[in-house]
Parts: structure tokens; sequence; C-alpha cells
């Protein structure tokens, strides 16, 4: 096993309490093998995210990850495995954070408040977005053509425009997409699917574009 000095273990894990150090935990429960080796996962995964290095590689898409946990609930948007259910409407999920967001979506719960403006959201990472249009960063750079962009996913969708990469292929017909909500979209082609309800009369559809359409039928 890899040891890393306890000098390399600054007490910066929001996980951790106040008073404990890296080393302070049971090391039992910190494993971690990546390409062979092991390490202390508190301590890599803590180091990795000041490093950017990420380990963990997608067999299907090729995206990086720095913690295997982040990776295996990714792969998980491949599959189709859905295993994080809400126990409100048994709406299920590929990612827990999926779920959390969602949950807060029944609740009414939005933590995370814009100090510039006072809008609040569900999620941090949203909030992060909607910071960077009242700033302007834009720190995600196209490499081929010198575009930015305020979100990393947006700049993936923008590349694969340069790329014409396809990495989310359908399991029915084999219709690949460049978009992962592209493939979920026309996956209801198939199933039948219809997750957009009327809140007037009830009727559901499997688009919401069709839902749009429909409430001007109630509206005039």
């Amino acid at each position: 096993m890899k040891n890393l000095s306890d000098d390399a273990a600054p007490v910066c894990n929001p996980i951790l309490l106040p008073h404990q150090r890296h080393s302070d935990i049971e090391t039992s429960m910190l494993v971690e093998k990546v390409d062979g080796a092991y390490y202390h996962s508190c301590i890599q995964m803590c180091l990795w995210t000041h490093t950017g290095e990420k380990p963990y590689i997608c067999d299907i898409c090729g995206q990086a990850f720095s913690r295997s946990s982040t990776l295996t609930e990714h792969t998980w948007t491949h599959t189709g495995e859905k295993p994080f259910k809400c126990g409100i409407c048994d709406q299920a999920f590929s990612r827990s954070s999926t779920l959390t967001a969602h949950t807060r979506r029944h609740t009414g719960e939005k933590p995370f408040k814009c100090d510039i403006c006072d809008q609040t959201f569900t999620q941090l990472s949203t909030l992060t977005f909607h910071i960077r249009t009242h700033t302007g960063e834009k720190p995600y750079i196209c490499d081929i053509c010198g575009k930015a962009f305020s979100q990393s996913q947006n700049l993936t969708r923008h590349t694969r425009t340069h790329t014409g990469e396809k990495p989310f292929k359908c399991g029915t017909c084999g219709r690949a997409f460049s978009l992962l909500q592209s493939l979920k979209t026309h996956e209801r082609s198939h199933t039948g699917e219809t997750p957009f309800k009327c809140v007037i009369c009830g009727q559901a559809f499997s688009y919401l574009q069709s839902l749009n359409r429909h409430k001007k039928t109630h509206t005039g």
C-alpha cells in the first residue's frame, strides 16, 4: 500500500470533523485500487481535487473522473440503470445527486442563494452556472476553434460538432446521438413513456414541446 506522508494530508476535506486529519481516519475503510496500486482513498481523492487528476475512465465514452463512485453513477447513464428512486413520485434516476435535486422540486427547498440577485437554486452547480451569467466568466475553451463556454458540458457538446462523435447509442434500434438528453428523448418513441403532464387536465405527453402546444388549448 502506498502511504502518503502526514505533511501531504492537510485538513481540507469538508467531510472530516474540524479536529481530524486524514491520517486519523480508520485506514481499513479508505483503500482505493487504481492501476494496480493501493492508496488511502480519503487522502488521495482529496489531492486529486486539487491537482485535477482523473484516473477513472469510462470505457464507453472516455469521460474521466476523480472518484470511482462518480464513474459508477456515470456508467449507469449509459446502461439505463436507475437505482435511485424518489419516495414521493416513484421516478428513478441514475445519479444520487439528480435524485436530491428532484426531491427538492417536490419540497420547494432551494438552499443555494445568489449573493448578487438573491435568486435561489436546488443545486450548488446550478448556482455556480448562474453566477457566470453575472460575471460573464467562460472558463471552458474549445481547443479547435477557440469558442468559450460557461459550462463544461456545453464545451463537450460543442466539441462533438467538430469531431462528429456520437457516444450515446439506443439499445433498441442502434441509432446514435451526440447528446445523452437526445438519446433519452428518442427512447420515449420506443417505450411510450409520458413524463410531461398537464396540471390542468392531467393529459400526459412524451415530449415537452407537445405539452407546451397542448397548454395553448386551455389558454387560447
